[in-house]
């Protein structure tokens, strides 16, 4: 029986694929064409890149990006991990409630964050630029964090804590030697895939964003919208082969410190 269906399986897998990865394909493809129009093949280059590499407003674009994306991940990690720590330390009532809280925002479309901090920041007077969008990563890659983190608290034993305490460890030797390690691979991996989401967000960096600061995706999509060029495609594929190596990154960080852990 299973293996009638298998072709059928086959099939389908290799349809899932090909939706999947056909236009990333046709991106790397034209990122190395000569023809610039990419309508046909017309030999190898690495012109695109070149070109990307020498455009000074992308190359501005990707340090604005990559300092976005490290303090705003760092500032969600610390705000989520001492949210899902005050959880650890509350009421049961009280932790469900921020959970419930976390998954509704994680729910929530997210043009209607941006146009939620589009209006509000205003009132606490802080002007459009790269402290705006910082603050608007923050509170939209928290409850990410609070996710992956406290679904990874929840599985803590909580007797090696009561052992320590009954060793005569303090609370703060308690939270630094013994959660803190069994929490740290969700930190890494949470670390990761913030600044991940931050690096190529659009919406909320499009609303918080001032004229003297534009990100990397805001660039391409407006040179999208101008006018596209295989410097574009040349982009995409480095940034292809990033994400490939972040999340490589991730799952070794993550392994290696699982594996380095005592029992």
């Amino acid at each position: 029986m299973v293996r009638r269906h298998r072709p059928l399986s086959l099939a389908m897998l290799g349809f899932v694929v090909l939706i999947l990865y056909a236009p990333l394909v046709r991106v790397v493809v034209n990122a190395v064409n000569q023809d610039e129009l990419g309508i046909g093949w017309d030999g190898f280059t690495g012109r695109w890149f070149a070109d990307a590499w020498g455009n000074e407003l992308l190359r501005s674009s990707v340090g604005q990006s990559a300092l976005l994306s490290l303090l705003a991940s760092l500032g969600s990690v610390v705000v989520g991990t001492a949210a899902v720590l005050s959880m650890r330390a509350s009421t049961a009532r009280h932790a469900l409630a921020t959970k419930l809280l976390s998954v509704s925002r994680v729910a929530t479309p997210e043009i209607i964050m941006a146009t939620g901090l589009l209006v509000t920041l205003p009132l606490m007077r802080l002007r459009l630029g790269l402290t705006a969008m910082i603050i608007g990563h923050v509170a939209y890659l928290t409850a990410f964090v609070v996710l992956l983190v406290g679904s990874r608290a929840a599985k803590l034993d909580v007797r090696l804590e009561e052992a320590a305490a009954d060793l005569g460890a303090s609370p703060f030797r308690v939270l630094m030697r013994v959660v803190m390690p069994q929490l740290s691979s969700a930190i890494a991996a949470s670390t990761l895939m913030a600044a991940a989401f931050s690096f190529d967000d659009v919406a909320i960096s499009r609303s918080m964003a001032s004229p003297t600061t534009q990100t990397l995706p805001l660039v391409l999509v407006s040179m999208i919208q101008r006018s596209p060029t295989p410097q574009i495609d040349a982009v995409a594929t480095m940034l292809i082969v990033a994400g490939a190596v972040l999340f490589g990154l991730a799952v070794f960080v993550g392994r290696g410190i699982d594996a380095v852990r005592p029992a």
